[in-house]
């Protein structure tokens, strides 16, 4: 790419260090006894609930409401584990930290007893590389090396550590029989269980109600094997006293402790074997159970709860047990991931990174700044993941928002897949120098708001949205007219919009850091050559924060500036089109994968195709369809049924028509007409 440097300088207006507390999208979430934990898609972690033993990292042992930074994981931090009142972390490096008690030798540092608690995380002693997963029990945690071994540490009075005794460990100790050949790992209250790489499920430790699956109430204090699933197990998870498993073809198993209806086979009887869910033979994605309910994840995104339900875990908007699979009420996302906690769950949205919890809530274990139960899911205070582009609602559904070239009236569709909701008009701003230059949410509530630009006198102005309704008119700056904004998003990962600024003759490229309407600082980046257009703003590695997408209008080629916050870690190029009508005109997560996508049109021919990106590097480039009529424009890209997966919107430039291309990943689902408009007055915004 062509590019030169010049020497400015800049005085940023504020001070700012993002949080990475309030990084806006988790990548995983982790439910103890009575506090969560979440990793950002940043790489940080943030706790929240019952902190009496420290385990929520952040040096003290004060309860927290909403998410709050563990002390020194900023970032860098693979995977999470919560126990019952302690966590640990995988760092990206393969080492295991720890914090919170440490009665039984659960933090793996050496120690033990309770004057051995730590506030804040301290490295598992031998394991500072080598691991590739970690779990974590009521008081005993375990480490799957890369190696495929397991060690394990802390409590085992019932032989949960499967070394063959009932001494409690203070470090790291190996599993017996288990030295390599193991795919996943995870603990229960006082289990463990394994897969094997060839499929087979094995527990260990406590089984007095048949936990253990091998046809018995004796306690194991080395690795048995589980009845019936020596081969075609896709993945365990194990409660306080009852296990589950999903078979290669996609169906539920429980076996354990059944008082309650978790083991979901219509009855409150323990089985001391694997026993098949009701109504999940098939298409179940992931499970998760808790200290006596459980949860299943369908492969389309779907979650269904079962158990006991006093608190409100199952989700359904009852405190009613049941006894078979239940769907959760209110969750209109897709789940990627759902967590089981003691008597809390949590899930983790699919495309947005959002969290959601319910159930009981005495020490703020659900996030949401308050100590009620919640019967329904309830969004984590910071964690509202990446609203979908456009969505003023909040429903994590695009909308559309129409402005007239000359009236100046602003309109809003609100979306639910391909249907309009309905039309609404918000204000008019007759002066057509004033233009609409960003749909960002700016304020980091989950809802898009409107940034407005005079193209004459530069002067910046915000509008806080709520819905349709405007909150306020914010002036923000004036900046000379020849910088034009070219992108707005969340360059730092802290789920607010920011502004990519270019200008117009000279090239240099600046990034404002915002808080609402207060720029936090003002950073050139770098001057490019202006043949070199910016085509999109978004997140192409799955870090939470937005990257930069080229295009060079003559040559072709495409490159992807890789951002953490105003610095660029990377420029990589990403190939060359050198049919030059071939336009990109979306970049966006189609695959909900976390990771934006190129969207592809032909200007004559009509084709449209997308390229599935991993970061900088294209995975595959795929044919979606051809619109042979080019009066019709792709005019923005956005979520706009709420599966966390772009879809596509045209727009007729002289008969008006609107449609939908509702997709899955590259595949056109339906194209859908959603409405006519025929003053072409009337343009549809698609913000920057």
């Amino acid at each position: 790419m062509k590019s030169f440097v010049r020497s400015v300088t800049v005085s940023a207006c504020l001070a700012f260090a993002a949080s990475d507390a309030r990084a806006g999208t988790a990548a995983q979430v982790a439910a103890g006894h009575y506090h969560t934990c979440a990793l950002t898609a940043g790489g940080g972690v943030a706790c929240w609930g019952f902190n009496n033993d420290g385990q929520l990292g952040d040096g003290t042992r004060m309860d927290r409401l909403t998410p709050t930074a563990v002390s020194g994981l900023g970032s860098g931090i693979a995977a999470i584990a919560a126990g019952a009142n302690h966590t640990c972390a995988l760092t990206a490096g393969g080492g295991v930290v720890c914090w919170g008690r440490n009665t039984d030798g659960q933090l793996g540092n050496g120690g033990s007893g309770s004057s051995s608690r730590s506030l804040t995380p301290t490295p598992v002693v031998g394991l500072e590389n080598g691991v590739a997963a970690i779990a974590a029990g009521y008081a005993h945690t375990c480490a799957l090396t890369t190696g495929g071994a397991v060690l394990c540490w802390g409590a085992n009075w019932a032989g949960q550590l499967g070394d063959g005794t009932t001494a409690e460990r203070k470090t790291p100790t190996a599993v017996i029989g288990l030295e390599s050949g193991i795919a996943t790992l995870v603990t229960g209250g006082v289990h463990t269980c394994a897969v094997t790489s060839a499929g087979g499920a094995m527990c260990w430790g406590w089984n007095t109600t048949g936990q253990l699956g091998d046809g018995t109430t004796t306690g194991r204090l080395t690795p048995v094997a589980v009845a019936g699933l020596e081969g075609g197990v896709e993945m365990l998870t194990a409660g306080d006293t009852h296990t589950c498993a999903v078979t290669a073809a996609g169906g539920g198993v429980c076996w354990g402790k059944n008082l309650s209806g978790q083991l979901g086979d219509g009855t409150t009887a323990d089985r001391w074997t694997p026993t098949a869910v009701s109504e999940l033979g098939s298409g179940v994605a992931g499970i998760t159970a808790g200290f006596s309910h459980t949860c299943a994840a369908a492969t389309g995104g779907t979650v269904v709860c079962w158990g006991r339900n006093a608190e409100g875990q199952l989700g359904d908007g009852t405190t009613v047990p049941r006894l078979t699979p239940t769907a959760i009420s209110g969750l209109e996302r897709r789940v990627a991931t759902v967590v089981a906690g003691g008597y809390h769950t949590c899930a983790v949205t699919a495309g947005g990174g959002a969290v959601l919890c319910w159930g009981w809530n005495q020490y703020g274990q659900l996030g949401d700044g308050t100590t009620a139960n919640r019967q329904t899911p309830t969004a984590v205070v910071g964690l509202a993941g990446r609203p979908a582009s456009s969505d003023f609602t909040g429903d994590f559904k695009s909308d559309i928002l129409w402005r007239h070239a000359t009236g100046g009236d602003v309109w809003m569709w609100p979306m639910d897949g391909a249907i309009r909701r309905s039309e609404t008009y918000l204000r008019t701003v007759a002066d057509t120098e004033w233009e609409i230059r960003g749909l960002g949410d700016q304020t980091g509530e989950g809802k898009a708001d409107i940034l407005w630009r005079n193209k004459t006198t530069g002067q910046l102005y915000f509008w806080p949205m709520d819905g349709s309704t405007p909150e306020d008119e914010i002036y923000v700056a004036t900046v000379d007219p020849a910088y034009e904004i070219v992108g707005t998003g969340d360059f730092d990962g802290d789920g607010k919009s920011d502004i990519l600024w270019r200008h117009t003759t000279l090239g240099d490229i600046w990034v404002w850091l915002m808080d609402g309407p207060t720029p936090l600082s003002q950073t050139y980046v770098d001057t490019v050559d202006l043949a070199y257009v910016v085509k999109g703003v978004a997140d192409l590695d799955a870090n939470g924060k937005a990257d930069i997408v080229f295009h060079h209008q003559t040559l072709g080629e495409v490159w992807v500036w890789a951002m953490n916050g105003a610095t660029r870690l990377s420029q990589g190029w990403v190939g060359t089109v050198p049919d030059v009508g071939y336009q990109i005109v979306g970049v966006a997560d189609f695959t909900g994968d976390l990771k934006a996508d190129l969207v592809w049109w032909h200007t004559t021919r009509g084709e449209v195709w997308t390229w599935t990106m991993n970061g900088p590097a294209t995975v595959a480039q795929t044919w979606v369809g051809t619109v042979p009529d080019t009066g019709y424009r792709i005019v923005a890209t956005g979520d706009y049924d709420g599966d966390g997966k772009a879809d596509i919107l045209w727009h007729h430039a002289t008969r008006g028509e609107v449609w939908v291309w509702l997709m899955d990943g590259t595949t056109k689902l339906s194209e859908t007409w959603v409405g006519t408009v025929p003053d072409t007055g009337y343009q549809i915004v698609k913000g920057k």
